[in-house]
């Protein structure tokens, strides 16, 4: 009996702890100031808008429950600026479960540099 009740609150704290989605910490490192940055899993997106020079964000992006992601994915990077944009995949997930819980990207001049 004491088994399954410690496997049982075992299962439970553990799937507690897993918050669904992942976070993205952004940093603009490229000399200019960035219009907006657009994050994507395929099934839902976040914006972060007017992103100084220096500057770090944190963006949390949600995987839906209500959503049945079926298959594997990647993530989608989009940076719009007045002069240029830029577009990259990046990163993993599984049936809807990120493999990485957070990503750290570096926006450069010409680079953009993903860190798990």
């Amino acid at each position: 009996m004491r088994k399954i009740v410690f496997v049982s609150f075992f299962l439970i704290f553990f799937s507690s702890c897993f918050k669904n989605g992942v976070t993205f910490e952004v940093k603009n490192q490229s000399g200019i100031q960035i219009d907006s940055v657009h994050i994507s899993n395929g099934y839902s997106s976040v914006v972060e808008s007017n992103i100084g020079n220096g500057k770090s964000y944190s963006i949390f992006l949600p995987f839906d429950k209500k959503i049945k992601i079926r298959g594997d994915g990647s993530y989608q990077i989009r940076i719009y600026n007045k002069n240029s944009n830029r577009e990259m995949n990046f990163g993993y997930f599984s049936n809807g479960i990120p493999l990485a819980e957070e990503y750290e990207i570096l926006i450069e001049k010409d680079t953009i540099i993903f860190h798990e």
